[in-house]
């Protein structure tokens, strides 16, 4: 057990030194994509919005549960572009990945305190198994995010390509 515990350990601090600082690195060298992306939802959003106002004053007594469906489904569009706009804030992400990081680390070293014999009151191994629970807990949150943030990363890039590729004329569109 104590040597599970000990990759663990490893792992984390691998994350917290290494990985976690590449991806906000990566983060930064696609600012102008994410921009993008960004302006695309508060674009979708405000449109969205423009939708239920427009479906909510148009509203009759013969459409009311059509109207009722399509307006539960432009809110659940809404909020899944509020969603992907609070993902695109990278200060936010940035403070989603190394917050639980650091509570995970906090929970190992609680961790090494309790097992060492300088407080023999909590000699308890279930606080034992409580602060290991918590770190794990944390740190499976760490690598979601890292994972949201590898995906947003990737389409990030791919906006990116397909808007050069947009840009640049092919030779049959050229016309003489």
């Amino acid at each position: 057990m104590k040597e599970v515990i000990e990759i663990y350990i490893k792992i984390i601090i691998a994350v917290f030194g290494f990985v976690a600082p590449s991806f906000t690195l990566l983060i930064s060298i696609y600012i102008e994509g994410i921009e993008k992306k960004r302006i695309k939802q508060e674009e979708e959003i405000k449109q969205l919005e423009r939708l239920i106002k427009n479906n909510l004053a148009n509203n009759s007594a013969d459409l009311e549960g059509e109207m009722k469906s399509n307006l539960k489904q432009l809110e659940v569009k809404k909020r899944e572009s509020t969603h992907e706009l609070n993902l695109l804030n990278p200060k936010r992400q940035v403070i989603r990945m190394f917050l639980p990081l650091l509570f995970s680390l906090i929970c190992i070293i609680l961790y090494y305190v309790e097992r060492s014999n300088i407080y023999t009151y909590l000699n308890v191994f279930s606080i034992k198994c409580i602060t290991i629970s918590i770190s794990v807990m944390f740190f499976s949150y760490a690598l979601f995010v890292l994972w949201q943030l590898f995906d947003l990363i990737i389409e990030t890039k791919k906006s990116l390509i397909s808007d050069r590729e947009s840009i640049i004329l092919q030779p049959e569109d050229i016309k003489l």
